[in-house]
């Protein structure tokens, strides 16, 4: 079955389950995308949704303002004076993440901060939630914000290496919910990854743009139901064809520091929750190919680890992992963020006391939402998108009545009256279509009538 085809199945079952008046549809002209299925007022409440993952973007982080890492909410909206420089433009100095008296200062009642990565959590709730990635993210975290605000790159929504990080880390840590709530035992698991390693002779290496692995194993290998079960969430996204470049993204730099940074947490992860016998194991550091296909003249760091095409991974767990940290599933990762990715936006207060009442919109992060990557740009949509509780969770509301059969459409850049059809198709380059929308063809009209 066609994957996208496939997709939008998989996700007509979940709105029917919540009785969504709207359909995924797959054509050849518009892809994936929604219909009403009913008469829909201005204001219906279509669906509200929670990201797969989500992540703060490098620009906020500059700005030092204590926040939650999981939902994103601020704990604080003010400013500090240099803060409030950094929100004007004014280039500071890298900060990882706020300093921990000036954290303790601004957090509200109930909030907790991280004594080791100074993360903050707004309840017990979001800290239960992100337990297990924050445990794999939470030493890595300073050396990948501090990559992230050393690069050059002005990626979309905020994408960085956090945040393919993060994505790599949710991963691992729902494999290891999943091999948990299954009663998966290590000695299961070897056997089966065995059994596969002696059939096929070589090693697991590859995740297709799909999302579901391309490997040695069979489809009733437990090791393949595994990984395609928890990859799941990010198979039903668009992804990039595979000879695309991404604008402002070193693949071979983030691949490298994802892989020295989460390799072996990842693996220790697995195996933990699978009760295997840790010191009784032989684990070695995992070899990856050198190559991330979208910059061939560009090769990891020298303390990336290093290559070996032929060697394979002795535990069920490191193949595992090899095929999370492969090339070709790392620059899936990116894609699916830079195609699929939507803004988290908030407000901060600047200090002046000279314009009370001012605030400035900033971009907050970003996540990836399952639902919400079913529905097509247009630059006149009829349905918004909001955060719910200045938080990540999104919420999308139609702007004005929408009759059955009529497309569902939302905005994926910033919208004004006064902005071009080159403005605009300009911010949506990323995206890798050219909108054919009623604005946008209307404005061509015009410009065709103007020439002439």
């Amino acid at each position: 079955m066609d994957p996208a085809v496939k997709a939008a199945n998989e996700l007509n079952a979940i709105f029917g389950r919540l009785e969504v008046p709207c359909e995924v549809c797959v054509t050849s002209e518009a892809g994936k995308h929604m219909m009403a299925t009913a008469d829909l007022d201005r204001g219906f409440a279509l669906v509200e949704e929670l990201p797969i993952v989500s992540w703060p973007s490098v620009s906020f982080l500059n700005l030092r303002l204590p926040f939650c890492f999981h939902c994103l909410r601020l704990a604080t909206h003010q400013l500090s004076p240099a803060d409030d420089a950094a929100a004007d433009g004014v280039s500071l100095s890298p900060s990882p993440s706020p300093s921990s008296a000036s954290t303790a200062a601004l957090l509200p009642e109930k909030w907790s901060r991280c004594a080791q990565c100074a993360s903050c959590f707004c309840s017990v709730d979001c800290q239960q939630a992100s337990a297990r990635t924050h445990r794999l993210l939470c030493s890595p975290l300073p050396q990948l914000r501090s990559d992230a605000n050393g690069s050059s790159a002005t990626v979309a929504s905020g994408i960085s290496v956090e945040a393919l990080a993060r994505c790599v880390a949710w991963i691992a840590q729902r494999l290891s919910v999943v091999i948990e709530q299954q009663k998966l035992t290590h000695a299961v698991l070897q056997a089966d990854y065995t059994a596969q390693r002696s059939s096929s002779h070589s090693s697991p290496n590859v995740a297709s743009a799909e999302g579901s692995v391309q490997t040695a194993w069979s489809a009733d290998s437990l090791n393949y139901q595994l990984f395609t079960q928890v990859v799941a969430p990010f198979s039903r996204l668009i992804s990039p064809p595979d000879s695309v470049q991404f604008d402002g993204v070193s693949l071979p730099a983030w691949g490298s520091a994802v892989r020295l940074l989460l390799a072996e947490k990842c693996v220790k992860l697995l195996l933990v929750a699978s009760g295997a016998p840790l010191a009784k194991l032989q684990l070695s550091p995992l070899r990856f190919e050198t190559e991330m296909h979208d910059d061939p003249s560009s090769c990891c760091s020298s303390s990336a680890p290093s290559v070996s095409p032929s060697a394979s991974p002795l535990y069920w767990a490191e193949a595992l992992v090899h095929v999370l940290l492969s090339a070709d599933t790392l620059r899936t990762l990116v894609g699916q963020m830079v195609l699929n990715a939507h803004g988290v936006n908030d407000y901060v207060l600047p200090v002046s006391a000279a314009a009370p009442g001012k605030f400035e919109w900033v971009l907050k992060g970003a996540g990836l939402y399952t639902l919400l990557s079913s529905f097509n740009h247009s630059c006149e949509p009829n349905a918004a998108v909001s955060n719910v509780d200045d938080t990540h969770e999104i919420a999308l509301t139609t702007t004005r009545p929408v009759k059955t059969g009529e497309e569902i459409t939302i905005t994926y850049i910033p919208l004004t009256a006064s902005a071009t059809l080159a403005e605009r198709r300009q911010l949506l380059k990323s995206y890798l279509f050219t909108c054919r929308c009623s604005r946008c063809v209307r404005e061509e009209k015009a410009c065709a009538v103007d020439v002439v």
